[in-house]
């Protein structure tokens, strides 16, 4: 995502990203680490604007379905909701709002 530098001005970016944060089993919280990054200002050459600051926001994780192209576009099936089909690691997570 690409921002006019002046419009983000000093926003704190945590702020307008804030990370997830999950409630485990024991009680304690914890903040899953941001993969989206704020980078330093930057002038670009815009075409019939001339130079521009600006302020880019990238992601640096990947994401690797573990579903096939045909499988994602079938819709689910009663099954794939039941408790039984969560993976442990979100049955074991609780979102916080």
């Amino acid at each position: 995502m690409v921002f006019s530098a002046g419009e983000w001005r000093e926003r704190d970016f945590g702020a307008v990203f804030p990370p997830k944060k999950y409630k485990l089993p024991d009680g304690t919280i914890y903040e899953q680490p941001l993969s989206w990054e704020l980078l330093d200002p930057r002038t670009v050459e815009m075409k019939n604007i001339g130079p521009a600051e600006v302020r880019e926001i990238i992601k640096r994780g990947i994401h690797l379905s573990w579903q096939s192209a045909d499988e994602r576009a079938r819709p689910p099936s009663q099954s794939d909701s039941s408790p039984e089909s969560v993976s442990g690691e979100e049955a074991l997570l609780h979102d916080i709002p």
